[in-house]
C-alpha cells in the first residue's frame, strides 16, 4: 500500500524591518530566480539589461534596492516567511495609499526552490493581502516575465487576472 506523505513547513510571516537581513534577502533572490523571471520591471530598474539577460551587477543593484527599502526610502515594504529563523521566502510590495484609487504593486515574490510546493508562497500572499486590506488597499497588481509560466499559473490559481500586455522595442 502506497502512502502519500505531505511534509509541512511551518512558517511565520512578518514585515521585515531589520537591515541585518540584507545579505540573506539578496542571496535568496540571486539563488532562486532565473531568466524567465525577468519582466520589464527588472529591465527598468537595471537588474536586467534585456528581457533575456541579467545585469552582471545584479547582486549589487538588488542589494541597494533592499537597503533603500529597509531604510524606508521608498513606498515599498518587504514581507518575509521565516522557518526556524531562516528566511525561505519574501515579497517586495509597493504601497500607493495616496493614489486616486489606493493600490499595491507586488514587485517581487521569491520562494526558496527547496521550499516550493509547500504553500509557502500562498501563505505569504495571504498574509500580504490581509495586511493590505487592513490598510484600505483593495487592488493588487503585479508583473511577470512573459515565459514565467509557473508564476502565471500560481497567480491565476489565486484569482489574479491578466489585464494587460507590455510591449517593448529597442530603437537604437
Amino acid at each position: 500500500m502506497k502512502t502519500d506523505i505531505k511534509r509541512i513547513i511551518e512558517v511565520e510571516n512578518e514585515w521585515m524591518l531589520d537591515l541585518s537581513y540584507i545579505n540573506n534577502l539578496v542571496d535568496l533572490f540571486i539563488e532562486n530566480v532565473n531568466i524567465e523571471y525577468i519582466s520589464y520591471g527588472e529591465v527598468l530598474c537595471g537588474r536586467a539589461i534585456s528581457h533575456k539577460e541579467w545585469n552582471t551587477n545584479l547582486k549589487e543593484i538588488f542589494e541597494t534596492e533592499i537597503k533603500n527599502t529597509l531604510s524606508q526610502k521608498t513606498n515599498s515594504k518587504i514581507a518575509c516567511s521565516f522557518h526556524q529563523s531562516k528566511i525561505i521566502a519574501f515579497a517586495i510590495v509597493n504601497i500607493e495609499k495616496n493614489s486616486t484609487i489606493p493600490y499595491a504593486f507586488l514587485e517581487d515574490i521569491v520562494v526558496d526552490n527547496n521550499c516550493r510546493k509547500y504553500s509557502i508562497g500562498t501563505e505569504l500572499i495571504n498574509f500580504i493581502e490581509k495586511e493590505l486590506q487592513q490598510q484600505g488597499i483593495h487592488h493588487v497588481y503585479l508583473e511577470s516575465g512573459i515565459n514565467n509560466t509557473p508564476a502565471h499559473n500560481f497567480f491565476h490559481e489565486r484569482k489574479y487576472s491578466t489585464i494587460a500586455t507590455v510591449m517593448y522595442k529597442n530603437i537604437i
